[in-house]
C-alpha cells in the first residue's frame, strides 16, 4: 500500500534530476523507495476509521492488514 500524501521536500531536486537523466526503460524493473510508517493516532478533528466499510482516514496498520488479507484492498 502506498500513501502518496507525503514526500520529503528534500527529494524534489533528486526526482527532477532523475527524470531528466533517465528516461523510462521497460526492460528494467522499477525501483520504489519509501518510508515505513507505523500506525498513527488521529487528531480530534479526524473521523474514526470504519474498516468494515473500507473507510480509512488515518493509518491504522492492523486494520489495513486485516482488510488486505480479506481481499478487500
Amino acid at each position: 500500500m502506498v500513501n502518496r500524501g507525503w514526500v520529503p521536500k528534500s527529494w524534489e531536486h533528486d526526482l527532477q534530476t532523475l527524470i531528466k537523466s533517465a528516461p523510462p526503460n521497460p526492460k528494467q524493473p522499477d525501483v520504489v523507495t519509501g518510508i515505513v510508517q507505523p500506525s498513527e493516532s488521529p487528531s480530534a478533528v479526524v473521523p474514526d476509521n470504519v474498516p468494515d466499510r473500507l473507510e480509512f482516514h488515518w493509518i491504522d496498520v492492523p486494520n489495513l492488514v486485516r482488510a488486505h488479507n480479506r481481499g478487500c484492498l
